[in-house]
């Protein structure tokens, strides 16, 4: 993700996640194997449906997306467990 002090390092914030309703946000499980514990952020675009999971990574150095993934969930009628599986 880019340094604070110096925007030109490090990879962008996913354009979509900037003015996205957080749908739920936390640690990942210890199962999942991430480095620092990962991150998970579920997000809907704004103008969108879609529900997309942010999983991050990271270490002194900084942090990282692992990597982004579309969750298969209706927002209006449930959120997506864990797994992003509809309870």
């Amino acid at each position: 993700m880019p340094d604070y002090a110096k925007n030109e390092r490090g990879e962008e914030i996913p354009s979509d996640l900037l003015g996205a309703t957080i749908i739920r946000f936390g640690a990942a499980p210890v199962s999942a194997g991430l480095e620092g514990g990962g991150l998970i952020i579920d997000y809907q675009p704004r103008g969108s449906g879609a529900v997309i999971r942010a999983v991050l990574e990271f270490a002194e150095v900084g942090m990282w997306f692992a990597y982004l993934l579309p969750l298969k969930v209706d927002i209006a009628k449930q959120s997506p467990n864990q797994d992003g599986v509809q309870e």
